[in-house]
């Protein structure tokens, strides 16, 4: 009986040892499948999106129309790593998702024209998303 007992508090005490003791830390590898000798690149995942800029060249004036300039600028903070990142020399490869519109158009060839992957962008229908 107090050999049950004694070995319940073993198993017990070794339960909380294994909960509280820090664990070794996990020992990453390179996937084998990779091509061999190459170098890592790093993935960003987030948004790609189409900033509008609009600058009136006179005061506008309430029901009016109002001459300006517009400018379309590529936006969006993982998109804006990504590019510096590539500037600095690596080649990211952008995780996102882009309109199958004029914007998405525009953001994939100026992303195109910097030499850069787009293999992890994705088209959807703008037609079946709602904009405010």
């Amino acid at each position: 009986m107090a050999e049950d007992a004694a070995s319940s508090s073993r198993r017990r005490m070794e339960s909380i040892r294994r909960h509280l003791l820090p664990r070794p830390p996990l020992v990453l590898s390179l996937n084998p499948l990779s091509a061999a000798g190459a170098e890592p690149s790093p993935v960003i995942i987030g948004g790609m999106v189409l900033d509008i800029h609009a600058k009136p060249s006179v005061p506008p004036h309430p029901g009016t129309t109002v001459p300006g300039m517009v400018k379309y600028i590529g936006g969006g903070v993982a998109r804006n790593i990504a590019e510096c990142m590539a500037k600095l020399g690596t080649q990211p490869l952008m995780i996102s998702v882009v309109g199958n519109d004029m914007a998405g158009d525009f953001l994939l060839k100026y992303w195109r024209s910097g030499g850069l992957c787009t293999d992890g962008s994705w088209c959807y229908n703008p037609s079946s998303i709602k904009c405010i």
